[in-house]
């Protein structure tokens, strides 16, 4: 269900598991467990869009954080919420209430 919301939205996925989307086919995908990770997909997506928001799917509890996207010499300010997996089939109502 994950990868399908990606996929239909035409992001990248940022994960701690990426082993377990590598059978997805057509799915990017980018480790952010790795040492050092930025998760620049999601940067660059914010910018490219100029969003002022973003999902990351993950472990971890749930909370928003107020960040910076930098790119070459572009800036954007925006919100990254951090979604527990618990919480996926609640996705579509926390994009609503944005």
């Amino acid at each position: 269900m994950i990868a399908t919301h990606a996929l239909a939205l035409d992001e990248i996925m940022v994960t701690n598991n990426t082993r377990e989307f590598e059978r997805v086919q057509g799915l990017r995908s980018e480790n952010r467990s790795e040492a050092g990770s930025s998760i620049k997909s999601i940067h660059s997506s914010i910018i490219k869009k100029q969003a002022d928001s973003a999902f990351r799917i993950s472990s971890s509890k749930p909370s928003i954080e107020e960040l910076t996207a930098k790119m070459s010499y572009k800036e954007k300010e925006f919100r990254l919420i951090n979604l527990p997996f618990y919480l996926i089939n609640q996705l579509e109502r926390f994009t609503r209430q944005l």
